[in-house]
């Protein structure tokens, strides 16, 4: 499903091109050793995600490799440095997203439960992993940027962008409106599940914040065409203004 060309940390993550050091070794003995180093690498990743679920958000990279059984230097072997794994992380994150969305995915489902999975998945997410969401959401990529967001809104900027396509719609919005769509769900995600675990007797479900969410979102997105609803004007003050629903609204003068 990804469409965005793999970064060059990522493309380099497993400690550069074995086949270029080892040119002369037999084909089926490098790649025996790429299959190993893979097995190791997912490991360590595997090693490192435990330690966050087990220790919090806030563990460091030396909490991560005492508590893996190794050192640093081990750790960046295999991802060149704390970015690397952090975005590997990041990725291993994304992709429990976007599976938990496969069966929306591929039913050709409406715009609007699209939408509501989405949110939803997200959530549920957050909510079940909340010690590695805040610790990847305190890691910022090489540009400085929350990487996981990032990565999620790159993905549903890919769905967008389907979805206004399927509708002979301009598909330019489609990042900015990913991007925005992820940081309201994002930063309303992370009130929610942080209140939560601070107060469960008094947190509000799941599904509340869903609908919540949903329904601000779908408000716009309706009236942007991807609902039943004619596209209108982007902006709010070129769209022609209905005098009765107008006046209903108006404030009682006193």
């Amino acid at each position: 499903m990804r469409s965005s060309p793999p970064s060059s940390r990522a493309a380099n993550r497993a400690g550069g091109n074995p086949t270029n050091r080892a040119s002369t070794a037999p084909v089926g003995a490098i790649d025996a050793r790429i299959a190993a180093r893979e097995i190791r690498r997912t490991q360590l990743l595997d090693a490192a995600i435990e330690v966050v679920r087990r220790e919090g958000p806030f563990v460091s990279m030396e909490q991560i490799a005492s508590e893996s059984g190794i050192t640093k230097p081990i750790i960046y072997r295999h991802f060149v440095d704390r970015e690397g794994l952090v975005e590997a992380m990041a990725e291993r994150f994304v992709d429990e997203l976007i599976t938990s969305l496969g069966p929306s995915m591929h039913q050709q489902a409406e715009p609007i439960d699209l939408l509501t999975a989405t949110v939803d998945a997200y959530l549920a997410l957050i909510e079940r992993e909340h010690h590695l969401y805040r610790f990847l959401s305190s890691q910022p990529g090489p540009d400085r940027r929350d990487v996981m967001a990032g990565l999620v809104a790159e993905e549903v900027a890919i769905i967008i962008e389907q979805l206004l396509a399927d509708r002979s719609l301009p598909v330019g919005p489609a990042r900015t409106w990913a991007y925005g769509l992820v940081g309201m769900v994002h930063f309303a995600g992370d009130w929610w599940a942080t209140a939560a675990a601070a107060n469960p007797a008094d947190a509000v479900p799941r599904a509340d914040i869903v609908h919540h969410l949903t329904a601000v979102l779908w408000q716009g997105f309706d009236r942007l065409g991807l609902g039943e609803q004619p596209p209108e004007p982007p902006d709010p003050r070129a769209r022609p203004r209905n005098s009765s629903t107008t006046r209903s609204h108006r404030k009682p003068s006193r």
